[in-house]
């Protein structure tokens, strides 16, 4: 199943975040994190912003491609349930389709999952915190002992 998206529809929500990510990561640069940076080099990720159109259209097409004619379902999310349900074989749902997928909920998660690293970062930066004034205390009663 290809799912069809204007272009740039979820860049613009993820752009902020992964480039901060990403540059976040340049920092003390283990091998791993030079390989994944190669890999999002290589892969064009960061080109996104003046090469994405074209690679999304492209990867689009490979997929076309690859798979059966029968066997794919080129379908665009405004489209609802109807083609969806008709492709699987499926009873249309009462409910109303999901929109869980919209740019306004795409921008939120990626909002809250900065908010969620920056606050993981702030409580394991308080329990570096309280380790070095745990040891700092041992050692400023094992000196205070050592003085008598």
């Amino acid at each position: 199943m290809e799912t069809i998206y204007a272009y740039g529809y979820k860049w613009h929500a993820y752009r902020g975040p992964l480039v901060a990510f990403y540059r976040w990561l340049q920092g003390p640069r283990p091998l791993r994190l030079q390989m994944l940076a190669r890999c999002w080099h290589d892969a064009g990720y960061l080109d996104f912003p003046e090469k994405g159109k074209q690679m999304y259209y492209e990867h689009n097409e490979m997929i076309k491609s690859l798979v059966p004619a029968g066997k794919l379902l080129v379908y665009n999310l405004k489209e609802g349930w109807g083609p969806l349900c008709a492709f699987l074989g499926e009873e249309v749902p009462e409910r109303p389709f999901p929109k869980v997928n919209d740019m306004e909920t795409t921008r939120q998660n990626a909002e809250f999952g900065e908010r969620m690293f920056m606050m993981l970062a702030a409580v394991n930066g308080l329990k570096l915190l309280a380790k070095v004034g745990a040891v700092a205390a041992a050692a400023y009663v094992v000196a205070s002992r050592l003085r008598r």
